[in-house]
C-alpha cells in the first residue's frame, strides 16, 4: 500500500512531465505490489507539491515511495534485496522519462519501509484496513 510524495520544481517540471512521472511511479508501484487495476486505484496514493519559496533542492523532482514493511517480506529475499529490486524498477520508468523531458536536473528517488497500520474512517465509524 504505497504512499508516494513527489515534490518538484515548477520551473523544471511542467504539467505533462508531472503527469508522466506520476504514471511511471503508479505503474511501477502496482506491478511491485502485485495489484490489479482496481487494487492499485484503491491502495496507491500519490501527492504532488511544488517546491515552496523557501525550499531548496538541486533536483527537478524528489520522489519518496513509502510502503508498509510487510511489502518487503518476500522470502527467501532479504528486505535489502527487495528494496534494490524496487529501486531498479522505478528507475526503469524514470530514466527514459527524464531523457525524453530533457530534464537538466536529476530526479531523486527514495524508497522507505515503515511499520504502520492503516485505519479507514468514515461517518459510520472506523475499521482496520485489510492490508
Amino acid at each position: 500500500m504505497p504512499l508516494i510524495r513527489c515534490d518538484y520544481s515548477k520551473e523544471l517540471v511542467n504539467d505533462e512531465v508531472l503527469r508522466r512521472l506520476n504514471r511511471a511511479v503508479y505503474d511501477a508501484s502496482a506491478e511491485l505490489c502485485r495489484y490489479d487495476e482496481e487494487d492499485a486505484r484503491n491502495k496507491i496514493s500519490i501527492f504532488n507539491t511544488p517546491f515552496g519559496e523557501f525550499d531548496h533542492s538541486t533536483a527537478a523532482a524528489e520522489v519518496e515511495i513509502r510502503a508498509r514493511l510487510a511489502e518487503f517480506d518476500r522470502p527467501p529475499k532479504s528486505r535489502e534485496e527487495v528494496r534494490k529490486e524496487w529501486l531498479e524498477r522505478y528507475q526503469a520508468g524514470l530514466i527514459p522519462l527524464a531523457r525524453k523531458a530533457g530534464l537538466t536536473a536529476p530526479i531523486i528517488l527514495t524508497v522507505t519501509f515503515e511499520d504502520w497500520e492503516v485505519m479507514v474512517v468514515t461517518g459510520e465509524g472506523a475499521r482496520p484496513n485489510s492490508e
